[in-house]
């Protein structure tokens, strides 16, 4: 019984590095990422969550993306309440 979730542990690991993390696309992510860095400073922050958020999930280890992300999430926030108290 040991032996047989060993097996389908190892085989769950080997699922989610052939199938999953082999699509992690770097170039992708930057180009995602400058994108939403370029709507940022056009302010124009819902669509550069977007932007950004696609650079996250094409390359989740990508700290510039993540930061950027938190970056657009805080500034779209901020317009949001900016527009709300006029």
């Amino acid at each position: 019984a040991a032996a047989a979730l060993v097996l389908i542990a190892a085989g769950g690991v080997a699922a989610y590095f052939l199938f999953f993390r082999n699509r992690i696309d770097p170039d992708a992510a930057m180009a995602a990422n400058t994108r939403g860095v370029g709507l940022m400073e056009k302010f124009e922050f819902a669509d550069a969550v977007k932007a950004i958020e696609e650079a996250v999930r094409k390359d989740p280890d990508c700290i510039t993306a993540r930061v950027n992300l938190g970056i657009a999430l805080f500034n779209q926030q901020s317009a949001d309440d900016k527009a709300l108290s006029n």
